[in-house]
């Protein structure tokens, strides 16, 4: 086994060899070679008849490329390691004896280079010939096609012939699975190491590497596992062929098809520098674009595939609550019943309140800030705990709330610490640059917080301001090391502030860091960097957009929602008049009274501020969908039908009045430096502010635990879904197989609690049987609807569970007449028996179930409405294992119904039923499901009790997760719609032991209404503690309608 990266090297600052770091450190990553940042002196040497200047040092590829000279390189990089592999880059230099790999030569004085004579074009023609040998002639369905180095290359060094005759053919590989993420078709590699290079030396993934020599050198994980890194989405730019591409958008376009839009990255606030690549109306893909100063050439899993998000859950047309529900209205109706809200609540003052959230841009924070202003309010608040009052650091001055230090100036430290902050998550291609730092010189790094793993070794420190009190006596061996840098750096994470001891830690840093100005802020470094992780932050302090004491006490009545989808619901009185404006149906969406559908940072040209201070302008790449339009539009239209009119038309006229409040808003792709007396003076002001503060020993948390899914963006990406499953620790979703029980509750002997009148809706879910096996749950599934379709329960509560929690697919099936219906989980046979009227005598359904009673039950039924096979029939089977064939053959049916019966499932069977029927399904086929959907994440304890599973709450899947599952399985065209039903129902049954959402009994005469699988599903209680959980909250009744794509 050959590994690119050596197993035992940390250099020391001197470059020595050093100590391998312990466990405890969590060393993660290991050094290769350590670099100094000397200047080297120039030297000068000739290329094709031009003399050139280069520093001492460089590989004989950047003179040549200095020089002006293309040489042709496959595994060269400039900001990878020489490997030297693939020797296309070979020149010819003078008293040499054979051409050189002018990637792996130093550049020498004097020397004589050419790089097109007839000697260098034969030796690339026969590296040429040895690379396409194996290759192969995948390009007509090869993604990388038109973009593809190989295939450019190949045009001028290639052949119109081969010589490769060998009898068992080309060299076949097995394709690696690296994640939802990436895609491999190795028999397409040409073993450059690109992508090993990069998941070693910046991505921290150093399972990645190669096995074998010669032919059957093979590139893949050491182990079996995906490619687990917030960067891996990077390998795909630096592949030269189609090894490595994109998972999620394979076959979606070509290169040539696609307009290409520079613009900058929102989902953190690094602001990388992206390219959106579009067809029509539509996103297709995010690639990035090189800023040396920013995000060098890389950019973050999250930012690369989140795009997909902006196609679902949008809001397209303006929309009012009547009622318990919202329908949609003009653009004049929506603005006029704000209008009539804000007068009807008597808002006056600071009474009116604008929260704004992680996607806001600059110009919409400066007229949603102005337009507040002009109706007499200070009230302006940030959707992040300790949002609703003035910041700790204050916004008076800069450095206080920016990364003084610069992004590329992480590069220049010798020691760091960061406090209360996971960079790998906050800020995932600062990251790289730490861990590059850490990599090739003798950085040395420490926590103070929560352990993470951060791709780089460090010294723990502790989790709590009392470990930062030992640190600034200087106890401890990183201490010590801190005081002898001569370029230290302290990292603040933005979560400080929001944390119990956030005002002690501030306190005692300020006054370190003033203390220690001498090496912590000098006219050449500040040492003092405050890392934002939210795109709206730095813009929305450079403005002032915070209460002002006296505001952030007052009580509001009319609430304005601006993207704020991180908003404490909690916050917000209930007789408040609330305005959502934003373009995504999230938490903001579900608080407010009226929403006002606004464009994505795709689909408007703003700016963007990052955690620098450095302000970037974002271009639109497609037109904002239906009838969205630009925030400040918004802002400004609503400022005049309110009466108190904005005084600016153009968005010229937002930006004068951005340079009057602060001129660098406006000074784009440049930071601008506080002076140190300045940033003194600032020290000085935050450890004032903070002098009362009390050390409370609570420990800083992580603010971020899934990196994939932290706006609602990514939470509506299906892509970001799926990484969410296949990488987040800690979860997992109920699709592994061999948990362990956990222990069981204990007995409950208080009072029981019921919710008053006129509360929020509640469940008591019995914490009964505690399971989690997918056997134990298929079999207590079974044994509970055995039972009732054996003894029945009360019709009248059965009906009542119907038309609240269940649905009626039939409605939005569209079944037509001579059509092949099958209907999963068909109980009593109600939806057989509906579709079997929709169909008529030349049509067939099919209904499935897993109990032998329920069918027995459902032939019953069938019996007495005089319906009988092949035009109706039913078939015992599990929903777990593949469909039996016949019947279902397939591509043999026109459309599945079911009515609340894969929330039932183990998440790993969903995926097989869904496969299954996607199977089943002719091409252009349809699904129309009726299901429980989850709202959030299921609670540990609800998801593994068997009663809550059993009672259709603990199998329910996140709405992201479903998506999931039904792309997974071949669907497209998607669409799931919360039904807003109340399901306060589930509780109430005739029996306070029995608890159920969606079971069945036999008909009644009439079978119109309702829920074909179950009715009520009669699990009982066995006297354990009963917490109370807020049923409205946890999960939904969803209606769910996909497609089988007409062509595969």
């Amino acid at each position: 086994m050959f590994r690119l990266v050596s197993k035992a090297s940390r250099p020391s600052a001197k470059g020595r060899i050093g100590r391998v770091l312990c466990a405890d450190c969590i060393g993660t990553g290991q050094r290769t070679f350590a670099s100094s940042s000397a200047r080297q002196a120039d030297i000068t040497l000739t290329v094709d008849g031009k003399e050139v200047t280069v520093p001492q040092g460089s590989a004989l590829i950047q003179a040549c490329e200095a020089a002006g000279s293309t040489i042709p390189r496959f595994c060269y990089h400039d900001r990878l390691a020489i490997a030297g592999n693939c020797r296309m880059c070979l020149v010819e230099v003078e008293r040499s004896p054979k051409p050189v790999a002018s990637c792996a030569v130093p550049a020498m004085p004097g020397s004589k280079v050419h790089t097109n004579t007839l000697l260098v074009h034969e030796a690339r023609e026969g590296v040429m010939e040895f690379l396409l040998s194996n290759h192969p002639l995948d390009c007509p369905i090869c993604d990388q096609g038109g973009e593809c180095d190989l295939q450019d290359q190949s045009m001028r060094y290639g052949s119109d012939r081969s010589r490769f005759h060998e009898i068992t053919g080309k060299r076949a590989v097995e394709n690696k699975d690296l994640g939802p993420l990436v895609k491999t078709s190795m028999n397409r590699c040409i073993q450059c190491t690109r992508c090993v290079r990069f998941a070693n030396e910046v991505a921290g993934v150093e399972e990645l590497g190669t096995t074998g020599r010669g032919n059957d050198l093979q590139i893949g994980m050491y182990v079996e596992k995906t490619m687990d890194s917030e960067l891996s989405g990077n390998v795909i730019d630096l592949c030269p062929v189609g090894a490595l591409t994109s998972k999620p958008y394979a076959f979606h376009a070509r290169p040539w098809e696609l307009k290409t839009t520079e613009s900058i990255d929102v989902l953190d606030a690094v602001g990388s520098n992206i390219r959106v690549d579009s067809r029509g109306v539509q996103v297709m893909r995010i690639q990035p674009r090189t800023n040396d100063d920013v995000n060098e050439e890389w950019i973050s899993d999250k930012t690369r595939y989140a795009y997909d998000g902006l196609k679902f859950q949008r809001l397209t047309v303006p929309l009012v609550k009547q009622g318990d529900r919202f329908v949609s209205a003009s653009w004049e109706d929506a603005l006029s019943t704000i209008a009539k809200g804000l007068e009807a609540s008597g808002a006056k003052g600071n009474e009116i309140q604008a929260v704004a959230g992680h996607l806001a841009d600059t110009e919409s924070l400066v007229a949603l800030k102005d337009f507040i202003n002009r109706l007499g309010s200070d009230n302006t608040a940030l959707d992040q705990v300790g949002g609703y009052a003035p910041p700790l650091s204050g916004v008076d001055v800069r450095s206080n709330y920016l990364f003084n230090s610069t992004i590329p100036g992480v590069e220049d430290a010798d020691v760091i610490l960061l406090v209360g902050t996971n960079p790998r998550h906050e800020a995932a291609v600062l990251n790289s640059r730490i861990r590059k730092s850490w990599l090739h010189t003798g950085l040395e790094v420490g926590l103070l917080g929560e352990r993470a793993d951060t791709a780089y070794g460090y010294d723990y420190l502790g989790a709590d301001a009392h470990a930062l009190a030992e640190f600034i006596a200087g106890k401890g061996e990183f201490a010590k090391k801190f005081q002898a840098a001569k370029r230290p750096l302290i990292i603040v994470g933005s979560a400080v502030s929001e944390q119990a001891d956030g005002p002690a830690i501030y306190n005692a840093l300020s006054k370190f860091v003033e203390k220690n100005k001498s090496k912590l802020v000098t006219p050449g470094w500040n040492g003092f960097s405050v890392l934002q992780r939210v795109a709206s932050r730095p813009a929305a302090y450079d403005i002032g957009f915070v209460p002002s004491k006296k505001a952030a006490s007052t009580r509001p009545k009319f609430v304005y929602l601006l993207n704020a989808d991180e908003v404490d619901p909690k916050s917000i009185p209930k007789d408040a008049f609330v305005v959502y404006q934003g373009h995504h149906g999230d938490l903001g969406a579900q608080l407010a009274d009226v929403c006002l559908p606004a464009a994505a940072y795709t689909e408007k040209a703003v700016t963007w501020v990052n955690t620098e201070g450095r302000a970037q302008l974002g271009r639109a790449a497609v037109p904002p969908p239906g009838a969205s339009r630009e925030d400040w539009k918004i802002i400004r239209a609503l400022s005049e039908v309110v009466g108190s009119p904005l005084p600016y038309d153009d968005v010229l006229g937002v930006r004068d009045r951005m340079w009057e409040i602060s001129p660098s808003l406006v000074r784009y792709d440049s930071v601008e430096h506080t002076s140190v007396d300045v940033a003194v003076a600032g020290l000085k002001t935050l450890a004032a502010a903070t002098s009362s503060a009390k050390v409370l020993g609570v420990p800083l948390k992580k603010p971020i635990t899934n990196f994939y899914q932290t706006d609602p963006i990514s939470r509506a990406s299906v892509t970001m879904a799926q990484c969410t499953r296949a990488f987040v620790k800690g979860e997992d979703y109920g699709f592994s197989g061999s948990q362990k029980a956990p222990e069981a509750a204990p007995v409950d002997k208080s009072p029981k609690m019921h919710p008053p009148p006129h509360s929020p809706t509640f469940i008591q879910i019995p914490m009964s049987t505690n399971s989690s096996t997918d056997a134990q749950i298929i079999s207590e599934v079974h044994e509970t609807y055995s039972a009732i379709a054996q003894s029945g329960v009360s019709n009248a509560h059965a009906d009542q569970v119907a038309s609240s929690c269940c649905g009626n697919p039939i409605a939005t099936a569209s079944i037509k007449e001579g059509e092949v219906v099958l209907d999963l989980g068909s109980g009593g046979g109600i939806d057989v028996f509906l579709a079997a009227k929709k169909v008529g005598p030349a049509g067939q359904v099919i209904g499935i179930d897993m109990s032998a009673d329920m069918i027995a039950l459902a032939e019953r039924n069938a019996a007495k409405l005089n319906l009988q096979s092949p035009h109706v029939s039913f078939l015992h089977t599990s929903l777990t294992l593949p469909f039996p064939n016949p019947p279902l053959a397939d591509a043999t049916v026109d459309c599945v119904i079911s009515n609340c019966v894969l929330n039932l499932l183990p998440n790993a069977a969903k995926a097989t039923a869904l496969r299954e029927v996607f199977r089943v399904l002719k091409p252009g086929g349809r699904i129309a499901l009726e299901d429980i959907v989850a709202k959030q994440v299921m609670p540990e304890d609800v998801r593994k009790d068997m009663a809550a599973y059993v009672g259709c709450v603990g199998g329910a899947v996140t709405r992201d997760v479903y998506e999931g599952l039904l792309h997974e399985a071949g669907f497209e065209n998607v669409l799931m719609v919360d039904k807003k039903a109340d399901l306060s129902v589930w509780f109430t049954t005739p029996d306070s032991n029995l608890t159920g959402v969606c079971c069945g009994t036999e008909p009644k005469t009439s079978v119109g209404g309702s829920c074909g699988a179950s009715r009520d599903c009669g699990v009982k209680a066995v006297g354990l503690a009963r917490p109370l959980v807020d049923v409205n909250e946890l999960v939904g009744s969803y209606s769910i309608y996909a497609v089988k794509p007409t062509t595969l």
